[in-house]
């Protein structure tokens, strides 16, 4: 920069005293850009945990056809998973189970899979707790031959993430 641009610089902050004030137009577009990001970065993180939960899902599932796994293998896992982050939540055995009804319930339905990752693991549960398919917490009888499906149970209510 030359001088005279320096002077001329200098000048125009010295005749007003101080910079001028991000009008309220400024602030307002800066403060949506900033909003609109964080709800990109809040929906990219849900669709990672939604597509780890899936890929979790599809590994238990998997070893439950191939090797036998059940409730006492399940729950070591999760107890393996506390160990090694104690910090971190959403991994119970119960949690787990979810993961694998999550990847069973919606395997074979190829053009709804992709949709249910986009939602928050929440309302998948949500989705899961009013259909009529049995899984763990919901009670299941037999009247009639037909496989009656009663409500939840409060121990299956719903656990925020």
């Amino acid at each position: 920069m030359s001088k005279t641009a320096k002077k001329a610089k200098g000048a125009a902050l010295t005749k007003t005293g101080s910079p001028p004030l991000p009008t309220q137009a400024d602030l307002d577009t800066v403060l949506g850009l900033i909003e609109a990001a964080r709800a990109r970065a809040v929906a990219a993180v849900n669709a990672e945990l939604v597509d780890l939960y899936w890929k979790i899902g599809e590994h238990i599932s998997r070893k439950i056809a191939e090797e036998g796994w059940g409730r006492g293998t399940v729950e070591a896992l999760a107890k393996a998973i506390q160990r090694r982050y104690p910090s971190l939540g959403g991994y119970s055995a119960r949690n787990l189970w979810r993961m694998q009804q999550f990847y069973d319930t919606y395997r074979d339905r190829p053009k709804l899979s992709p949709l249910l990752r986009e939602l928050p693991w929440s309302h998948n549960l949500l989705m899961m707790s009013r259909c009529r398919a049995p899984w763990p917490g919901r009670r299941s009888r037999r009247v009639d031959g037909s496989l009656i499906h009663a409500a939840p149970t409060p121990s299956s209510r719903l656990v925020n993430r």
